[in-house]
Formats: C-alpha cells, structure tokens, sequence
C-alpha cells in the first residue's frame, strides 16, 4: 500500500511509519534537551542566589568590624593604618557583592530565556533543595596501590538525582 504526498511521492507506509518515529524521537530529544538547559539554568540561580547572600553577609561582618577598628583608632588604640586597611578590606567585599548580584541577575535572565519568559519578572523558590547535606568530602582509601582520593556521594547525595525529584515532585 502506498502513501501519495503533494507531489509525485509515492512511499510505502512502513517507511512513513519510520520518518513519524524518528521525527516524534528528535522531538522527544529536542524538548529533554530544553528541560535539562532549564534545570542546570535553575540551579546557576540557586546558585548565585546563595552566593549573593554569602557574600552579603560578609559585607555586614566587616562593616561591623570596620567601625569596631574605626573606634579603636579613634580611641588611640590601634594605629591609622588598620582603619585604612579595614576600609580597604570593606570595599573590597562591597565590590564583591555588586559582582555576586551581576552574577545572580545574569543568571535569572539565562533562566528566563531557558523557559520561555524573557523578560519577565520571576521569583526562584528553590524549595527543599536547599535543605540537602552537602555531599561529603573525598575519603582517603588504601589498597595494594597505595593511599589515593575517592569521592564517595551515594545516588541520593548526588545534584543530578536531586533535581529529578524536585521536578517530578512538582507534577
């Protein structure tokens, strides 16, 4: 039995069958391929986001001791130099945080682009992601070839299980 298309092309159904299957498999690639983009696009946000507000914190910490040092010198206690070298350091950590939120802001705008809203304003909730044990160190193991550095991170442990199971929870 034969298929007619538009023109003069004439296929057996068997090899249309074939071209259906392959079109609706790079269809299937096509659209994992997008959701794996946005996953690793949500978790550079997570990401960012824990940065900014590590770097944050450490602003606030050497804005507090940078107006401790300040009071010592103004006490004549500690030299001119450390409240120089304390403003220094507080600057240096302010710069560091206009890069952290660069760095978060580029990364929600990759994130919208990856899902298809561009443009628009989007708040990240990264859940019970955030709740994990980090994945434990890297274990020195000895056998017949010596001391040497594995990483042991079971499957529940690793990044990758974890964003499956965010996002089917979310289903």
């Amino acid at each position: 039995k034969l298929v007619t298309g538009v023109q003069t092309c004439a296929l057996p159904i068997w090899v249309a069958d074939r071209m259906v299957g392959e079109a609706k498999a790079r269809l299937a690639e096509t659209e994992f391929e997008i959701a794996a983009r946005a996953a690793e696009s949500f978790l550079r946000v997570v990401a960012a986001d824990l940065r900014e507000r590590s770097v944050a914190a450490g602003v606030e910490r050497m804005e507090s001791f940078s107006r401790a040092v300040a009071a010592l010198v103004a006490s004549e206690m500690r030299p001119g130099s450390d409240a120089s070298r304390s403003e220094a350091e507080l600057a240096s950590a302010r710069n560091e945080l206009i890069e952290a939120r660069q760095q978060a802001a580029l990364a929600r705008v990759a994130l919208a682009e990856a899902i298809g809203m561009a443009g628009e304003p989007m708040r990240i909730d990264a859940g019970r992601l955030l709740d994990r044990e980090p994945p434990p160190e890297p274990v020195a193991v000895t056998g017949s070839g010596g001391a040497r550095s594995e990483e042991h991170t079971s499957e529940l442990q690793s990044l990758a299980y974890l964003v499956c199971r965010l996002l089917l929870e979310k289903k």
